[in-house]
């Protein structure tokens, strides 16, 4: 058994050997290949650029991303909602001073 053991061990120690070889002899490839790699020479496009009119205003109802990147966002609706809940806060108040100055209903 022992020897079966020392054969095994030998045997997977060639085989890493071998693989290790192996992919050593591929790194130097791709090494050298690399040394002497030339890039393509780089693609020069060209375009004409036509100015456009862009609208003043633009109406959305929600949040929106333009596609340039910018977001813009439409607060219109939560400075209504704040407006209101203000307006509110105020008429309760005044009902509670009412109140806590005698007056009002039982």
């Amino acid at each position: 058994m022992l020897k079966r053991m020392f054969l095994m061990l030998a045997v997977m120690l060639m085989f890493i050997a071998v693989l290790g070889l192996v992919k050593f002899q591929q790194i130097q490839t791709a090494i050298a290949k690399g040394a002497a790699f030339q890039p393509p020479p780089a693609a020069v496009t060209t375009i004409v650029a036509a100015q456009e009119a862009w609208p003043a205003t633009l109406s959305a109802i929600g949040t929106m991303a333009a596609v340039q990147g910018v977001t813009v966002s439409a607060d219109l609706f939560d400075a209504e909602l704040r407006l209101a809940q203000t307006r509110r806060n105020e008429l309760l108040a005044m009902v509670q001073l009412y109140r806590a100055l005698g007056g009002g209903w039982q």
